[in-house]
């Protein structure tokens, strides 16, 4: 074993004693060490027995403190383990039939070309021609917060996660790539509360908004967030639990769509075999399904699922509905890839609430929300593909007064701000 060469500081021990006690309540002091040393930590295993000795940390604690911890792990815990463990749509056997299917096709050998990338993300070469600068993420070892050595889910976070993530790796396309990494970072401080969700609503956005597809431009991105992931996944639920196993997998997918749609498939197949209606989330795995086959440049049988999926959205939510409206954004942005402008246009119109009168003047008569706001930007991008400067300005501003509605402070005001203050750029949410 090789020494150690620089001791923690009195300080450094001090800062990471809640971690580390934390880790040690679950994982023996090796594997401690490992975590620990990935996060920039080094010490011995006699300086971390020293410290256990002097905090008054232990292995064996006494029936009393055990019945206590339970109690506690079973309160704080309750609805994220009932959640991922005994879904009512996904059981231990469908579960385990994903972490089958998200094996690459062919058997991909570890080497050093495909293994997951090591550097400090997103510092690469590819990214730093892209004049992004390195982060210092926070430990991916702590999710979320400690309390007598166990985790507090906090479910009211999971979306939030998951819309940060998104933000994120859809700024890193853009101009405003310097955006993108205060995003991430806020994500990944949370990112814990991504195991609190429903196992469906997790593992679609594991495999939709991970997938190789959409995270084509930010591959290393893409592999560094299922490592952090899978770290927690580790922690949170063990190694062994399907969602681990999935999160290992897909880092040597060899950047296939044929693993992320497959399993996809898989689980809308599950919920609508048991389900006469079509189920909300299976909604929204189609959805992510047409998203995957747009990118794909797929358009005939995106536009036919988008088309599909939007008219049963609105027989069955309502026609001003958050699902149609969302359905609908899938759709304009098919027509918008094939650049059929003016359908996209209409689509658009529709979303935010602007009807024709007989007048053919538009008059505003939908409500203002996240979907709104994002659709109004892309009614600029459309308008600006069509050549209108002026009205591109227009909706842009529009988006901005709703964005400043919604949010008080945003990434999305100072990305939507981006665009007013430079030239018009051709791209879409």
């Amino acid at each position: 074993m090789s020494s150690i060469s620089e001791r923690p500081s009195q300080a450094d021990w001090k800062k990471n004693r809640e971690l580390i006690s934390c880790l040690y309540s679950r994982c023996a002091l090796k594997e401690v060490r490992r975590m620990m040393m990935d996060n920039g930590f080094k010490a011995s295993p006699r300086m971390y027995r020293q410290r256990f000795k002097e905090w008054g940390v232990a292995k064996n604690i006494s029936s009393t403190q055990k019945e206590e911890l339970l109690r506690q792990t079973e309160k704080l815990d309750q609805a994220a383990s009932r959640s991922l463990l005994c879904d009512v749509h996904l059981g231990e056997k469908e579960l385990r039939n994903l972490a089958r299917y998200s094996k690459a096709m062919s058997r991909v050998k570890k080497t050093k070309e495909n293994c997951p990338m090591q550097s400090k993300f997103p510092g690469n070469d590819t990214f730093k021609s892209r004049q992004s600068r390195a982060i210092q993420l926070p430990s991916p070892y702590l999710p979320g917060l400690v309390h007598d050595g166990f985790v507090i889910a906090r479910p009211e976070e999971a979306a939030g996660f998951w819309e940060d993530i998104k933000q994120a790796i859809y700024l890193v396309k853009t101009p405003s790539i310097e955006l993108a990494w205060p995003v991430l970072h806020k994500a990944c401080e949370k990112a814990s509360a991504a195991f609190a969700s429903d196992v469906v609503a997790l593992l679609r956005e594991i495999f939709a908004s991970l997938s190789p597809t959409n995270t084509r431009q930010c591959p290393e991105i893409r592999l560094q967030i299922i490592d952090y992931l899978r770290n927690l996944a580790a922690m949170k639920l063990g190694e062994l639990h399907p969602i681990t196993v999935i999160l290992q997998q897909l880092q040597f997918d060899s950047q296939s769509r044929d693993v992320t749609e497959r399993c996809l498939s898989y689980i809308v197949d599950i919920l609508s075999s048991e389900h006469r209606t079509p189920h909300p989330e299976a909604l929204k795995v189609e959805m992510a399904i047409v998203r995957l086959l747009r990118h794909d440049a797929e358009y005939d049988q995106a536009l036919l699922i988008g088309q599909r999926l939007w008219y049963t959205a609105r027989n069955i939510h309502g026609t001003r509905s958050l699902e149609a409206r969302a359905a609908a954004r899938e759709l304009e942005h098919v027509y918008v890839d094939t650049e059929n402008f003016q359908r996209a246009l209409d689509v658009c119109l529709s979303i935010v609430g602007h009807e024709r009168e007989a007048t053919d003047e538009l008059v505003r008569r939908g409500q203002l929300d996240k979907c709104a706001v994002y659709t109004m930007e892309d009614i600029a991008a459309i308008y600006e593909r069509m050549g209108s400067t002026d009205l591109n300005i227009v909706w842009l501003q529009e988006a901005l007064k709703g964005a400043r509605l919604m949010w008080e402070e945003s990434v999305v005001i100072a990305h939507i701000c981006d665009k007013l203050n430079s030239t018009p750029s051709r791209y879409g949410r």
